[in-house]
C-alpha cells in the first residue's frame, strides 16, 4: 500500500481549499469590504444558500434515513424520539400561540433555574406560549450549532489525519476534542452573556443576558486546552502537516466572525460546504459521475422545495402572518431541521460505522486506520 498523502477530492490542494481554506481568504474580505452593492450582495448569498446550504441539511436525511430500519431504530432517540418532540413544540406553539405562558406547566421552574443561572431572562416574560416556545427553540438552535461546527472539525481533522499518515494517539486526540468544544463554549458564552432583544427571521427573541465570567470561564478552558495540545504535539516529535490544521485554522475565524451579519451567512456556507465534500466521498464510492450530478440537482432541488417552497405555501394558505405576526412556517421548518441536524450527525459520522469505515476510510481511501 502506498504512503502517499490520500485526497478527499481529486488534488490535496483542492482538499484544503474545500475544507475551510478557501473560507481563510474569502471571509476577512467579505467582513471588511464595503457594502456598496447590497442587491448584487444580496443574489449572492441567496445563491449559496440555495446551491450549498440546502443540500448540506438534506443530504444528512439521506444518509440517515436511507439506511435500513434497523439502522433508524437502533438510534431511535436521534431518528425519532428527537424529530417528535420538536415537531410537538413546534404544532403547540401554532395552535396555543395565543395562549397565556402561565397556562405552560413548569414555567415558574424555567424561569427559577433561569434565575439561579444569572439570566437575565425569564420564560414567563414572553406572555404567550407561541412565542416563549420559539424562543426556547432558538435557544436549543443556538446551543447545538456551534457544538456540531466544533464536532464536525474534529472529525474531519481526523479524517485528514488518516489520509495523511499522521497519528493521532489518545492523548492527542482527547485534548483535540477538549479545545474545540472549548471554542464551542466561548462562541456559545459570546452570545448568552448578551441582554437584550434581537429578532430571528422576524420574531423577537430575548437574549439569555447569562453572567459574563461564564465567557471568562470559556476563554480559560480556550487557552488552557490549546496550550496542552501544543504542548502534547511537541512532545510527540512530529509536526502535522499543515492541511490537518486547516478546518481548525478555519474554526477559529468562522466562530470569530460569526456575530457579524456580513458574515454570519458565509460562515455557514464554507462549513456546509466542508460537509459536502464528505458526502460527496461516502457516495462516489458506490454511484456513478451520472447518478452523481442527478443526486446533486435532486439535493437543491429538495432543498428549495423543504426551506423555502413548502414554507411559503403553508404560511399563506393559513394565513400566519395574521395568526402569529411572522412567517411561521418559515422559521419553524428552519429550527427543526438545524436542530435535528445536530442529532443525525451524532449518528451517522461514527468511525465505527460500516458505512464510513467502507466508504471514507477503508484502505483505498485512506493510508490505514490507527
Amino acid at each position: 500500500m502506498s504512503d502517499a498523502p490520500r485526497a478527499l477530492v481529486e488534488r490535496p490542494l483542492f482538499d484544503a481549499l474545500l475544507v475551510g481554506g478557501l473560507s481563510l481568504f474569502l471571509l476577512p474580505f467579505a467582513w471588511a469590504a464595503p457594502r456598496e452593492d447590497l442587491a448584487v450582495e444580496s443574489d449572492i448569498r441567496i445563491a449559496l444558500i440555495v446551491m450549498v446550504n440546502y443540500p448540506h441539511f438534506i443530504a444528512s436525511y439521506g444518509r440517515a434515513y436511507g439506511r435500513p430500519l434497523s439502522f433508524v431504530t437502533r438510534h431511535w432517540p436521534q431518528l425519532l424520539l428527537a424529530p417528535a418532540v420538536l415537531v410537538g413544540a413546534l404544532s403547540a406553539a401554532w395552535f396555543f400561540w395565543d395562549t397565556p405562558v402561565a397556562a405552560l406547566p413548569g414555567v415558574g421552574v424555567v424561569d427559577s433555574v433561569l434565575a439561579a443561572l444569572g439570566s437575565a431572562t425569564r420564560w414567563s416574560a414572553y406572555g404567550t406560549v407561541g412565542p416563549a416556545l420559539f424562543w426556547a427553540l432558538v435557544e436549543v438552535m443556538l446551543f447545538t450549532v456551534g457544538w456540531h461546527y466544533a464536532k464536525q472539525t474534529f472529525g474531519v481533522t481526523l479524517v485528514l489525519s488518516r489520509y495523511w499518515g499522521f497519528p493521532v494517539d489518545a492523548s492527542v486526540r482527547s485534548l483535540l476534542r477538549a479545545h474545540l468544544l472549548a471554542l464551542w463554549g466561548l462562541q456559545w458564552t459570546s452570545t448568552a452573556v448578551l441582554d437584550g432583544v434581537g429578532s430571528h427571521l422576524g420574531f423577537g427573541v430575548r437574549s439569555l443576558g447569562l453572567p459574563l465570567p461564564l465567557k471568562w470561564a470559556a476563554m480559560t478552558a480556550v487557552a488552557v486546552t490549546g496550550l496542552l495540545l501544543v504542548r502534547a504535539l511537541v512532545r510527540a516529535g512530529r509536526r502535522p502537516p499543515p492541511i490537518i490544521l486547516v478546518p481548525m485554522a478555519a474554526l477559529y475565524l468562522w466562530f470569530g466572525l460569526a456575530d457579524f451579519l456580513s458574515t454570519i451567512e458565509l460562515v455557514a456556507t464554507f462549513h456546509s460546504m466542508q460537509y459536502l465534500v464528505f458526502i460527496w466521498r461516502m457516495e462516489r464510492a458506490v454511484r456513478s459521475p451520472a447518478q452523481l450530478g442527478l443526486g446533486a440537482v435532486a439535493l437543491v432541488a429538495t432543498g428549495w422545495l423543504v426551506f423555502q417552497g413548502l414554507p411559503a405555501v403553508l404560511d399563506r394558505a393559513l394565513h400566519s402572518e395574521d395568526v402569529t405576526g411572522g412567517t411561521f412556517f418559515l422559521l419553524a421548518v428552519s429550527l427543526f431541521v438545524n436542530i435535528h441536524h445536530y442529532f443525525i450527525d451524532n449518528v451517522i459520522w461514527r468511525f465505527d460505522d460500516d458505512q464510513v469505515r467502507s466508504r471514507l476510510l477503508s484502505p483505498t481511501s485512506s493510508p490505514s486506520v490507527p
